[in-house]
């Protein structure tokens, strides 16, 4: 029946557990990057458990992620930025090889606007910054402190510039 809630509901949930199962899907296929039958196969076998998994986490009510699509522009400099922080690291490890000093690491706080601790959105960007920041390898996330509004953040070398998860700025 058209307009029953119970109907929009469960096509809202089919099209949020379609999305979910292309997006693992697509991410397998890039990781593994073959086209063999057995591995399409594999793909979408494991992708459908993977969306069934989050779409019976997220029907409890649990999960409540909700991402702006502008928050997804960091991503665009992650190549970039993995690149550069290879180099970095690589550099360090040749400097400690080769008899200089080795890098011991270093924690720092960086500003982050942590936003509310109930709020869907915020709590989705703190998710999104936290592992957008700690995919590059000079450094990772350790964790947001909520009521100081800074990201903790581990680097072997010390850089001058923040994690790219820190310039997700809080929506307004």
């Amino acid at each position: 029946m058209r307009g029953d809630p119970r109907n929009d509901a469960g096509v809202a949930r089919l099209l949020i557990f379609a999305g979910w199962w292309a997006a693992l899907y697509g991410l397998w296929l890039l990781l593994v990057f073959k086209l063999d039958l057995a591995e399409l196969i594999t793909g979408a076998a494991c992708s459908l458990i993977a969306a069934a998994a989050v779409a019976a986490v997220e029907r409890e009510g649990h999960i409540h992620f909700r991402i702006r699509p502008s928050w997804l522009l960091p991503l665009l400099k992650l190549p970039w930025r993995s690149l550069a922080d290879s180099a970095i690291v690589f550099t360090a490890l040749a400097r400690g090889l080769t008899g200089g000093r080795m890098p011991y690491g270093s924690v720092r706080a960086v500003r982050f606007d942590a936003g509310g601790e109930r709020d869907p959105r915020d709590s989705s960007r703190r998710a999104l910054a936290g592992w957008i920041g700690s995919f590059t390898p000079n450094g990772f996330v350790i964790g947001i402190d909520l009521d100081e509004d800074v990201m903790l953040v581990h680097e072997l070398v010390r850089s001058g510039s923040p994690p790219l998860g820190a310039e997700l700025a809080r929506p307004t």
